[in-house]
């Protein structure tokens, strides 16, 4: 089949990053890809049209505090995507701020105090009126997911780079912490002193995908909810 289709053709476009999950998806009939968007001109005879490609799911590019809103846009020059801007506008309406500007920002999240990304390089962090911008700690390529909890920010490593890896660096600074190794991890999100996340399991008798909890304090792991393959 691979000879003939080479991957799927997502209705949204975007790229897909790396083989692994079409070849998987092939092979068992299960399988997840990491889909980037992209940009092109198409011309019809008329004025050429800048068509931007996102991928089907938008996780992480929004995040809205009590006062503010943050989300993540495409920066273009001409008709070429140039680079990733975190911004910031008052939640009532009002004038849009730029927060930072970078090659690429996977994620935002936020706390009472602060707005929280990562790059392809670290976990950043910023006050609310887009202040001084400080890097926190490392991250080693793409981040799959991130959130914040009372004393870390929690990210998913690429699935390319560091499959089913959950780690953590501190809101003051310091080195990275692997927090929890799985298989394949997707989704985050931390609530009342507990991390939650999606793991996606490929073995023939195990569950395709289940809600997984870890304590922050303790790192106690539960499986809150076994879901249901459609």
């Amino acid at each position: 089949l691979m000879q003939f289709m080479k991957g799927p053709d997502f209705p949204t476009g975007g790229v897909i990053l790396g083989r692994r999950g079409i070849i998987e998806g092939d092979d068992s009939g299960r399988g997840r890809v990491t889909v980037r968007g992209g940009v092109r001109t198409e011309e019809s005879g008329g004025p050429p049209t800048l068509v931007a490609e996102r991928s089907g799911e938008l996780a992480g590019g929004l995040s809205v505090a009590p006062d503010r809103i943050f989300a993540i846009s495409l920066r273009f020059s001409g008709d070429m995507l140039t680079d990733d801007e975190i911004w910031s506008m008052p939640k009532a309406g009002g004038v849009r701020s730029s927060i930072a500007i970078d090659k690429h920002i996977y994620g935002v999240t936020h706390d009472a105090t602060n707005v929280y990304w990562a790059s392809m390089t670290s976990v950043m962090k910023s006050s609310h009126d887009g202040g001084a911008v400080g890097a926190l700690g490392p991250t080693t390529g793409m981040v799959e997911a991130l959130a914040v909890g009372a004393s870390h920010v929690y990210y998913v490593g690429s699935d390319h780079q560091e499959p089913g890896t959950l780690w953590r660096v501190p809101i003051s600074g310091g080195p990275r912490e692997l927090f929890y190794q799985g298989e394949r991890l997707s989704q985050l999100a931390v609530a009342a002193g507990l991390v939650y996340t999606l793991e996606w399991t490929s073995g023939i008798n195990t569950p395709p995908e289940r809600l997984v909890t870890i304590d922050e304090a303790t790192r106690a792991c539960d499986d809150i909810q076994t879901m249901i393959e459609m």
